[in-house]
């Protein structure tokens, strides 16, 4: 039987890696978080938006742009939804995805984003 749990300390150990540039070790763990948070918790919890966050900073910083923006997107609906739009984990996905928007020369869709 899986936990929740161990979504959680997936999620930890695969931040560890990513700032490390360990990003292939750093992707099994959070796919697998990820999958743990959707069936134990559901597609619309909170925590499975932080593991839809952490796998998009993680694709964000490899290039993946269009695999990252699918995830910020998901990420961001479940935390305004459930948490609000100004909430703190809310914010840090608009952040994260609004500089990944950024870094790929889409300024206004960011711009639109941080209102």
């Amino acid at each position: 039987m899986v936990f929740s749990e161990a979504a959680y300390l997936l999620n930890q150990a695969g931040c560890y890696l990513r700032d490390r540039v360990r990003y292939e070790e750093a992707e099994r763990l959070y796919v697998r978080a990820l999958a743990i948070c959707e069936e134990q918790l559901g597609e619309r919890h909170p925590n499975t938006a932080t593991s839809l966050n952490n796998l998009g900073l993680l694709y964000s910083n490899q290039g993946k742009n269009e695999e990252a923006e699918r995830l910020y997107v998901r990420a961001l609906a479940i935390y305004e939804q459930s948490l609000g739009k100004e909430h703190p984990s809310t914010r840090i996905v608009r952040r994260n995805y609004a500089l990944m928007l950024r870094n790929m020369g889409r300024d206004a869709d960011a711009d639109l984003l941080e209102r």
